[in-house]
């Protein structure tokens, strides 16, 4: 076995992988510009699904005996002879380029307290990581950013957080000069503490390549690390209050005037300094402010109402029902239901506002069924009457349709916030509620775009999370409910809340077996945004699904490979990306991954990319190795040569030059069928000339007995 290479700076981290696991490391490639080869003795993962048997043509047994460790992640073997074992590295963590928000937090920013101090820590040599830690909201992001951005940085890079099961500091990413973002908030679990201890050597690497990187992190997560990290860690406070607004509206001169001239607003602004409220809230009040103009009365009640998210609306719909003294059992009865009905058409008006008054009010029925207080005819009878219930939640009649947000912007959110928080029993039926109204035929299911905003608004803004079981049963469903479905999950996976989370969800769900539906869902939402936003991500999931054990969902995945492939701005990275799979990571998903790119039959755009695959003579040979490795197991074997059928009807056609057809298939033809199977392909009758072409390529060289057969055919 040849040595273990050094690793010298900048290079892949090469580790020894597990034979098996439960929960293998997503492996995103690096940037194009680190290296692509290196040796090493580390075995890789036993193949599983269809490619169970190891890449040895007819079943032939590899010439050693291997054996896992017990309790351990290793892997003996035992040779009587040569054995060469195949490298496996660790891939650093996607990037996604985050320049237009560097932008614009920086544009406006104003330093949070001890914001000097991280400053120092960040302008050290010696050091090349930061770790910034305090509660959401308090001035974290935009710190790091600008802190990235200084020095006339050209580029600055968040790290997408793709890991499974935990973090690790060896798939952190180190380019000379880099500058990234690693933000920790969304991690599910404490962050262990091997991450901190490691964390420091990652950063004595970075300063050496006059590389940065700041971390975001919350107390709770980075416990277990504190003690490791202390000498680069600050936890930030929030900024003053006064600063913030300066910066956010030093465009808006007369706005700030407005700000100091007029009480009810000097309230707001005191309001936020004695609560210490971070300046995203603060910065919540100059976009409400901005967008009004100064010196309006009626302006500052809806800034006010606006700013505390119609908090006094809200209190008076929402405040505790007491009985009313000297009414007899049936009145009040009467009365507590009209109540219920109030909230709940209050409830239906913020999901499907601007909706038909008819498709509300039965949604709004739906909603008293699924909480069980649905009214008897008793009760509808001698409770209040449709325009009392309107009236008494201050909605409007807009010709049939029914809304709360024309006089209110912004109400609706309001409204399920307010539920969400402080009410958070209704969850579940709400959910529940939500699911029922929408499927097909049901009462809002004319109206799916507006509930699938909702959906997205509960993930992203209140971390509920739990939507995403709606999400995953309209994937199920017909198309409409299966395209908003797909777009639901694009919108998450790329937002800064929750994409982490829906990321690593779409790579739960990739590596299961999960129904076809979700797996071919899975499949879509990387071929759509997901791979605009960090391609390497969603190659990193259509690799489990190009080779998954449920078959069906595999054409899926094909496709949005093909989808990415022929991309003019994503393409050359794909196609680099399922090469390195074949040839150092996942030689089952490569081997089928370059074979759904190359099917001329498939998707005819791909004949340029084959073309270009020919003309390189090093991508040239690697699809040769692929390509054998298919025909030679039994299980890939007849769609292999499918392919190559595809390919002599190609170059017929004049789409592929049968020169580079014949170079590329004979010896793929020739060392990998068996005695039977070459025979039945010479002599096998066929009309395409680039077919008898290269029968005669082959048979020139072949036995007289595979001759005669081929005369005979004829």
């Amino acid at each position: 076995m040849k040595p273990l290479h050094d690793q010298p700076h900048g290079q892949w981290p090469i580790q020894q992988v597990p034979a098996s696991t439960d929960t293998p490391v997503i492996p995103p490639d690096p940037p194009q510009s680190s290296p692509i080869r290196q040796e090493a003795e580390v075995a890789y993962p036993e193949p599983v699904g269809v490619f169970a048997k190891p890449f040895t043509p007819n079943d032939a047994r590899p010439p050693y005996q291997s054996a896992q460790v017990h309790g351990s992640h290793s892997r003996l073997y035992q040779a009587g002879r040569d054995v060469n074992l195949t490298e496996q590295k660790l891939r650093w963590l996607p990037l996604v380029p985050i320049g237009e928000e560097v932008e614009s937090c920086t544009t406006a920013f104003y330093p949070p307290r001890r914001y000097d101090e991280a400053a120092r820590i960040f302008a050290r040599s010696e050091f090349g990581v930061t770790v910034l830690s305090g509660r959401p909201g308090t001035g974290r992001r935009s710190s790091a950013l600008t802190l990235l951005s200084d020095n006339g940085a050209q580029y600055v890079h968040e790290c997408l957080t793709d890991w499974t099961p935990i973090p690790r500091t060896d798939v952190l990413p180190k380019e000379p000069e880099g500058r990234y973002l690693l933000d920790l908030t969304n991690e599910p679990t404490e962050i262990p503490e091997q991450f901190g201890r490691t964390l420091m050597a990652y950063g004595r690497v970075l300063a050496e390549l006059n590389a940065r990187m700041v971390i975001l992190v919350t107390n709770k997560l980075w416990q277990a690390c504190a003690s490791d990290t202390v000498s680069i860690t600050v936890e930030l406070a929030p900024p003053s209050v006064r600063g913030v607004l300066n910066a956010h509206l030093q465009a808006f001169g007369d706005h700030l005037k407005w700000l100091d001239d007029d009480a009810t607003l000097r309230g707001l602004v005191d309001e936020l300094e004695v609560g210490e409220s971070g300046p995203r809230r603060v910065a919540e009040l100059a976009a409400i402010v901005s967008r009004y103009t100064p010196f309006d009365e009626p302006a500052v009640d809806q800034i006010r109402e606006a700013f505390r998210h119609w908090k006094h609306y809200l209190d008076r719909q929402f405040a505790e029902y007491r009985d009313a003294r000297g009414v007899d059992a049936g009145a009040l009865q009467a009365q507590q239901m009209g109540a219920a009905r109030a909230r709940a058409l209050l409830i239906a008006v913020a999901v499907l506002d601007g909706a038909p008054s008819e498709v509300v009010l039965d949604a709004c029925d739906e909603l008293l069924k699924k909480l069980r207080a649905n009214p008897s005819a008793r009760d509808i009878l001698i409770g209040p009457e449709l325009q009392d219930l309107i009236d008494r939640i201050d909605a409007e009649l807009v010709g049939d349709t029914i809304t709360i947000t024309r006089k209110s912007p912004g109400l609706d959110k309001a409204v399920l916030e307010r539920v969400w928080q402080q009410r958070p029993q209704l969850r579940t039926p709400i959910r529940s509620w939500l699911e029922s109204i929408t499927t097909t035929g049901a009462v809002a299911n004319d109206h799916l775009d507006r509930v699938a905003d909702v959906l997205v608004r509960l993930a992203a803004d209140l971390g509920s999370l739990e939507t995403l079981d709606i999400v995953q049963k309209w994937l199920t469903q017909k198309s409409r409910h299966r395209t908003l479905a797909i777009t639901i999950l694009e919108r998450l996976a790329i937002s800064n809340e929750v994409g982490s989370v829906v990321r690593r969800r779409l790579y739960e769900w990739a590596s299961r077996k999960s129904g076809v539906d979700i797996l071919t869902g899975v499949a879509e939402v990387c071929a759509g945004q997901l791979a605009h936003h960090s391609v390497k991500a969603a190659l990193s999931r259509l690799r489990l699904l190009i080779g998954h054990e449920v078959i069906a969902a595999r054409p899926a995945a094909a496709q949005a490979l093909r989808q990415l492939a022929v991309n003019d701005e994503l393409g050359d990275e794909v196609v680099t990306v399922v090469f390195d799979w074949f040839e150092r990571q996942d030689r089952r998903a490569g081997a089928l991954g370059l074979l759904a790119l190359i099917d001329p039959e498939l998707e005819p755009s791909t004949t340029e990319l084959i073309r270009s695959i020919a003309s390189a003579p090093e991508r040239a040979q690697a699809l040769r190795d692929a390509w054998s490795a298919l025909i030679s197991d039994r299980a890939t074997g007849a769609a292999a040569m499918t392919v190559a059928e595809n390919w002599f009807a190609a170059a017929d056609a004049g789409a592929l030059d049968p020169e580079v057809v014949i170079a590329i298939l004979a010896p793929i033809i020739r060392n990998n069928l068996t005695s039977d199977s070459f025979k039945d392909f010479v002599t096998q009758g066929s009309s395409s000339e680039t077919r008898k072409n290269l029968i005669v390529s082959l048979v020139m060289g072949s036995s007289p007995s595979i001759i005669d057969a081929s005369a005979n055919k004829q």
